[in-house]
């Protein structure tokens, strides 16, 4: 089927739409393992669902930089990309890391040869017949774990309310709490910031498991748009603070039925949790290349590869579509093990 150029002129974001869906895109994929496709409609084989999505929200987001830069889809050059590739922030860093660069690349690139357009403005960029100093600078930042002496410093520094409950205010204090038994939550199980912040009271278990976790089963309401069921369970050590605080958030006079609410009941906003995790790990004496939530995250996926739990049920607790993902821990893991035999009181910076 020709592809209409009048869509993709008019409504670029429409057309890929049905481009990404269709099983066309993997003609001109030069990723065409199963690991991103499934097989529907007698059949074909497509991109899944959640990558398709991904790459929707990528493309929109080219989209408007375009628009805001005056330049139709179809007329953007290598010299265009590029500038869109390396944005930076107003402090000078990467608005998009090079692993982000590179997908943005063979997305455009295989749009283009889609639509038989050329010069192809990827190709330009990917073969680099541009100047050296168009060359991508995007760097993904390192991936910190925590040692055992740093989970139990962090543990040590987590908000604790210096406010008094009384008759006239028996809640005082209630946000120091919550705050605490989010960060448990996000090192004692896995949880990604859109999950824990999104998690409704009766997702979590009533009853303890008989090793004294808590589970956790993740429904995608409320969570990020890419978020699929799973479970998980909140490890022993880290499960007195989380029932202490159900045991309060059944009782606070707060609407909805968020387990960890804002003061009205809405959705907590993601840059207010990252900042609260940040200032446990400052009052921790922990000044890591990465602070937030993803260091935690990081954390339990290696505790649970210590303890030799398997691929797949890793994969279960931390919500990923796939074993590869997990292998990526592994690789970790085993780096983290030759790091802390040298440096047993540092984060291991992988």
């Amino acid at each position: 089927m020709t592809p209409d150029l009048s869509l993709w002129q008019q409504d670029p974001e429409k057309a890929f739409a049905a481009f990404i869906s269709s099983s066309r895109y993997l003609d001109f994929s030069r990723r065409q393992t199963s690991s991103v496709l499934e097989s529907v409609n007698e059949g074909q084989r497509k991109i899944s669902v959640r990558s398709a999505h991904i790459y929707q929200t990528m493309f929109s987001r080219l989209c408007r930089w375009l628009r805001e830069h005056g330049i139709p889809l179809l007329q953007m050059s290598d010299e265009d990309l590029h500038r869109f590739l390396t944005q930076t922030t107003e402090k000078g860093q990467p608005v998009l890391k090079s692993a982000i660069q590179y997908r943005y690349l063979r997305m455009v690139e295989n749009v283009f040869e889609y639509l038989a357009r050329s010069p192809n403005p990827a190709k330009g960029v990917l073969s680099q017949t541009l100047t050296a100093g168009l060359r991508l600078k995007g760097k993904d930042a390192n991936s910190v774990v925590l040692s055992s002496a740093q989970i139990q410093a962090f543990i040590a520094a987590l908000p604790l309310s210096s406010a008094m409950p009384s008759v006239s205010r028996p809640h005082a204090g209630w946000k120091k709490r919550r705050d605490r038994a989010i960060q448990c939550m996000m090192l004692g199980a896995g949880l990604r910031v859109a999950e824990v912040i999104g998690l409704h009271r009766d997702e979590v278990a009533g009853e303890l498991n008989p090793d004294g976790s808590l589970l956790i089963h993740i429904e995608p309401v409320d969570k990020h748009d890419t978020s699929y069921a799973h479970q998980t369970a909140v490890r022993p050590e880290l499960v007195a603070d989380v029932l202490n605080w159900i045991r309060e958030r059944d009782m606070l006079p707060v609407g909805g039925d968020l387990l960890f609410p804002g003061t009205h009941g809405e959705l907590l906003n993601k840059a207010t949790v990252y900042l609260q995790v940040k200032k446990t790990f400052l009052r921790a004496g922990l000044n890591l290349p990465r602070m937030g939530g993803r260091t935690l995250r990081n954390t339990f996926a290696l505790q649970e590869l210590d303890q030799n739990t398997s691929i797949g049920a890793v994969r279960e607790k931390l919500g990923l579509a796939e074993n590869r993902s997990v292998l990526k821990y592994k690789e970790r893991h085993r780096k983290n093990i030759r790091q802390t035999e040298t440096r047993p009181d540092d984060a291991g910076t992988l």
